[in-house]
This record gives C-alpha cells, sequence and structure tokens, in this order.
C-alpha cells in the first residue's frame, strides 16, 4: 500500500483501540456498581455472546405478572378495605335497641315493667352505605383502568420483543450467507485490491456485525423487562 493508504490504517486502528478502551472501561465501572450490591461475593463477567431467548405466549407471561407484580397485591388490599367498609355501613341499617324499666301512672292506672325501644338513623346512614359504594365503585372503576394501562405496556414491550427477534434473524441470516470478509482478504493478499478498497469493504461487514449486536442487546433489554417481575 502507499503511505495514505498505511496512514488510514493506523488512523482507522486508533480509532477502534480508542472505542474498544472506552467499552471495557465501561464495563468495568458497571460491573463496580453491581459489586456494592454484593459486597461479599465477587462478581466477574465473562459472557462473550449473547443467549438465545425463546419468547413464550403473552398470556404466559401476563399470568406471572398478575401473580407477582405488587401493585395487584396493592390494588387488591385497597379494593377490600373498601369492601369491608361498605359491609359496615350496611350494618348500621339495623336499629339501635334499648332496654329498660318505666312506671307510668295514666288516668288513674298504675303501669310498671320492661319496656324496649327502637332507634333508626335513617338520613345518616343513608349517607353512608351511599359513599361506602361510590367509594369502592370507583377503586373497582381505577383498578380495572390500571390494569387495562397495565398490560398495554406489557404488551407494547411483548410485541416490541417479537420484532427485534425476527429482525435479527433476518440479520443473521443475511450476515452468514452473504459474509465476504474471508475472499476479500484473499484478493488483499494476492494484489487484486487495494488496503484501501479492503477497509471500506470490511467496514460495511464490520457495521452489518455491529447491527446484529445491537438488534440482539435492544431484544435482551426488552426480554428482561417482560419478566423482571417474578
Amino acid at each position: 500500500c502507499n503511505l495514505l493508504e498505511y496512514n488510514r490504517a493506523q488512523m482507522d486502528y486508533a480509532t477502534q483501540q480508542s472505542k474498544l478502551s472506552k467499552a471495557l472501561a465501561e464495563q468495568a465501572a458497571l460491573l463496580q456498581q453491581l459489586q456494592l450490591i454484593s459486597p461479599k461475593s465477587p462478581i466477574t463477567f465473562s459472557q462473550e455472546q449473547y443467549e438465545p431467548i425463546l419468547l413464550p405466549d403473552f398470556e404466559t407471561i401476563w399470568d406471572d405478572i398478575k401473580q407477582n407484580d405488587p401493585r395487584y397485591a396493592y390494588w387488591a388490599g385497597q379494593e377490600a378495605l373498601a369492601q369491608e367498609e361498605l359491609k359496615v355501613a350496611q350494618s348500621q341499617w339495623l336499629p339501635d335497641l334499648s332496654l329498660g324499666y318505666a312506671s307510668e301512672t295514666v288516668t288513674g292506672e298504675a303501669f310498671r315493667g320492661v319496656v324496649v325501644g327502637a332507634k333508626l338513623n335513617l338520613w345518616n346512614n343513608g349517607n353512608k352505605v351511599r359513599a361506602a359504594k361510590a367509594t369502592l365503585s370507583s377503586l373497582q372503576s381505577a383498578t380495572i383502568a390500571n390494569e387495562q394501562q397495565l398490560r398495554n405496556y406489557f404488551e407494547g414491550l411483548y410485541q416490541k420483543a417479537l420484532s427485534l427477534q425476527s429482525n435479527l434473524q433476518k440479520l443473521q441470516q443475511t450476515f452468514q450467507s452473504h459474509n465476504s470478509v474471508a475472499l476479500l482478504k484473499k484478493a488483499l493478499d494476492a494484489g487484486e485490491i487495494t488496503l484501501e478498497q479492503y477497509l471500506l469493504a470490511v467496514d460495511s461487514y464490520n457495521d452489518a456485525e455491529l447491527s446484529i449486536l445491537e438488534t440482539q442487546h435492544d431484544l435482551e433489554e426488552t426480554y428482561l423487562r417482560l419478566v423482571a417481575i417474578k
């Protein structure tokens, strides 16, 4: 190669070394943050490839979320409390009974004996029952709305994961079927192409491989968000 091509190769090499150093420094910083969570257990990282992801059907994921998401327990507790308050309010419709002894004289006749009294606060109890019913109805409506919003969020993540998985398969198949880096190296060694032509061609394959890694990363992150609540 000539001097211009050599200089470009050196610049490209320095650029890639800088990117690698930056990535390794970020990895070390993340491991240090993880170590703070578990100071007594050393955390190491040696994985070099993403593990294949098998997506179950959405309803299976949704059942796990409903069983383990603390928001469901909170909503159920609030509704149960409102139901108990309604029962208390309804029980207050029963009359307050009083029992005592009375003595009374009317037109020369005397009455002595046990008397039973009852008092029913219709207006006050009616307001309490209506208020308790309104509270319960409001909580039930809010729970339905919150659940639907939560389901929409996770369904969106699931559809995103499916799309990323499909894109990843297409990228990998295309890369494997049309990867000519080995042929380019042979052409360079044989003097059929210049170093500059080789670097330009290899860049496109590097970009394709980087796209695969970025898609794998996005898929992994999306999948973890789906199954984080267990």
